[in-house]
């Protein structure tokens, strides 16, 4: 009887050591954030590409790089475990094939697995990151030259998108789009959505120039 009760014990630990690994239990742990199976993203072209990265400063410098190539964070998996370093590698492909990701990135520090799954729209409209967060001296620089401080600013841009070419930068204030004034994230997404396809102005303010300046944009249509 003891060596059966140490049998379950024993059983009963290796899967709570290890079970977090599995890729089917990434299916509870795994967060999602977009489809990449709609009609939206590009199809994975050959094996998923897989990019371990040695600590969180390393894998935020990764994440920025796949913004600027054009991919999209469609979902990411944040869990506990000393055995993930073991065996994370192939289940992370793994799940990332399954939800239809082209791209896995990973760390580990702990006993802590982040992985996040990328995948590449077909297009995109603007093809810019953007925050509302502006830096103080940045509002004080719009109060003194336009009398308001809304906007929002650029985080990263996606190289050869309708951004890319027109010359949009990150760290560049957008202002107002066709002279409607920029409140927030919020109100430029509901003026690209308005508007995709067509050409388009923004009022963009850049701190190195301390003067607004006007870009042209030829937003892509969402779909074609």
């Amino acid at each position: 009887m003891i060596r059966l009760r140490h049998m379950v014990f024993l059983a009963v630990s290796i899967f709570l050591v290890t079970g977090c690994a599995n890729p089917l239990h990434y299916g509870w742990a795994y967060v999602p954030l977009h489809d990449p199976k709609s009609e939206m993203f590009q199809e994975p072209q050959g094996d998923i590409e897989y990019r371990e990265l040695q600590d969180m400063k390393a894998m935020v410098e990764a994440e920025r790089e796949m913004y600027r190539k054009g991919y999209v964070m469609v979902g990411y998996s944040n869990m506990m475990s000393p055995q993930l370093e073991m065996i994370a590698a192939s289940a992370s492909r793994k799940w990332g094939t399954q939800v239809g990701a082209s791209a896995v990135l990973h760390t580990f520090g702990r006993s802590h697995y982040l992985a996040t799954f990328w995948a590449k729209p077909k297009r995109f409209v603007f093809g810019a990151y953007y925050a509302n967060d502006l830096p103080q001296d940045a509002r004080d620089a719009l109060r003194q030259a336009l009398t308001f401080e809304q906007g929002v600013i650029v985080e990263s841009v996606v190289e050869g998108s309708p951004a890319f070419e027109a010359g949009v930068r990150p760290g560049d204030l957008l202002i107002s789009l066709n002279n409607e004034r920029i409140a927030d994230a919020a109100t430029l997404d509901r003026l690209l959505r308005a508007r995709e396809g067509t050409n388009v102005t923004f009022v963009v303010w850049s701190m190195r120039e301390g003067a607004p300046r006007h870009v042209q944009v030829a937003l892509n249509p969402m779909t074609k």
